[in-house]
């Protein structure tokens, strides 16, 4: 059976500003992925128009949803990270 070998603190700090940059990028994402649904939104615009920017919010909307569970994954990660259980099986 092999040898458990836990991360040290350099793989940890490593890992952490990997993490915290993609945090920091996918918050950015986020602010302007709802700037842009937010900019669709044209009170003047005619029923071609309107579907063009259905179909558009759709996509933005379902971005926005995968940004936000990577959101999540990354801050669970950062937790296991501060409570040294970052890479050890969740079954075992």
């Amino acid at each position: 059976m092999a040898k458990k070998v836990a991360l040290n603190k350099r793989d940890r700090e490593k890992i952490r500003k990997m993490l915290l940059a993609r945090r920091a990028e996918l918050l950015s994402d986020m602010d302007g992925t709802e700037h842009e649904i937010d900019e669709l939104q044209d009170p003047k615009a005619d029923d071609l128009d309107r579907a063009v920017e259905a179909g558009a919010m759709e996509l933005l909307v379902a971005l926005g949803d995968t940004e936000r569970r990577e959101l999540e994954e990354v801050t669970l990660s950062l937790e296991k990270l501060d409570t040294e259980t970052y890479g050890k099986c969740e079954a075992c």
